[in-house]
């Protein structure tokens, strides 16, 4: 999920990876950039194998006692992994809905995912000790939770541009 210097390639494998590990076990669902594809399984195919449900690497797939796999689409990274180990080829990747917007640096990812987050502020005003810094982080994160500010700043247009300008320092 990088442009520029990638450092790793994620195969996405639940065994030896810390960051799979943070989001099954440890419950930080947005410790990583999601792909711009969700898991999606067609109940009229699907013969409730669990197969998918076992795959999962980061256990984002349940399977109820009875009926097709329950997909938490709010941890679901979009990996593809259940739709891989698929024998029926009912489990798949569809679109998202809202486009997932990929960084070209790990800048670019810390900024999109403290956006995401709510938790800009806190990187801009980072002293703790600061009662200038505590009113700046609680009047900016205020200003960056208004639903038409934050879309604005994560849309591809304004994204780039406020990037570049965080990233150079003006």
């Amino acid at each position: 999920n990088v442009k520029k210097d990638i450092s790793f390639i994620c195969f996405c494998c639940s065994c030896c990876c810390n960051v799979m590990l943070g989001i099954r076990e440890l419950g930080y669902p947005h410790i990583l950039v999601t792909s711009n594809y969700i898991a999606r399984t067609s109940e009229d195919t699907c013969i409730e194998c669990g197969t998918c449900a076992a795959s999962c690497p980061i256990s984002a797939i349940t399977m109820p006692p009875q009926g097709s796999p329950i997909i938490d689409v709010n941890i679901c990274i979009g990996c593809g992994v259940c739709a891989h180990n698929c024998d029926t080829q009912s489990m798949r990747l569809v679109k998202r809905e809202q486009r997932v917007l990929h960084p070209e640096d790990a800048f670019g990812r810390i900024i999109l995912q403290s956006l995401e987050q709510g938790t800009l502020q806190n990187l801009i005003f980072d002293n703790p000790q600061s009662i200038s810094h505590k009113f700046l982080r609680a009047f900016a994160g205020g200003f960056l939770k208004i639903p038409p500010v934050k879309k604005a700043l994560m849309s591809d247009r304004l994204r780039s541009r406020f990037l570049e300008k965080l990233h150079r320092g003006h």
